[in-house]
């Protein structure tokens, strides 16, 4: 079984490209992730494609942490004519944990968000018949 779980802080703002032949929107990053008992930081290199990769972009930047989930794969290719292996994480699913800065994160409280919810929810039952 190929399955990889990961949560650390993005060590830069993702970069966002697209493939030459489809257009298709692919992320790259690296997240840096504590480990338990060692002082040192295990830096992970992931990959990201589609709306996945543009929400990454979109909504986070350096610093912020993030739940990484997918598997592992290996990819070659040619550098300074030498052949390389790079292995990779290639996240199916990203999760936004929360930002560094967290008063950045939510601009409006979660309260005032359901309390405009629960307002509509009592207007609109007015309108049933029963």
């Amino acid at each position: 079984m190929n399955s990889v779980n990961l949560t650390g802080r993005l060590t830069r703002d993702p970069e966002l490209k697209h493939t030459n032949t489809n257009e298709v929107a692919v992320c790259s990053f690296t997240i840096a992730v504590k480990s338990f008992g060692d002082k040192e930081d295990y830096f992970f290199n992931c990959v990201t494609w589609r709306n996945t990769a543009e929400n990454l972009v979109k909504y986070q930047k350096k610093g912020n942490m993030i739940a990484v989930s997918g598997e592992l794969q290996s990819r070659k290719y040619e550098k300074d004519g030498q052949n390389r292996t790079a292995i990779e994480v290639n996240a199916r699913f990203i999760d936004f944990i929360e930002p560094k800065n967290s008063s950045e994160s939510e601009p409006n409280p979660p309260e005032k968000n359901s309390d405009k919810l629960n307002k509509d929810i009592e207007e609109n039952e007015k309108d049933l018949p029963f």
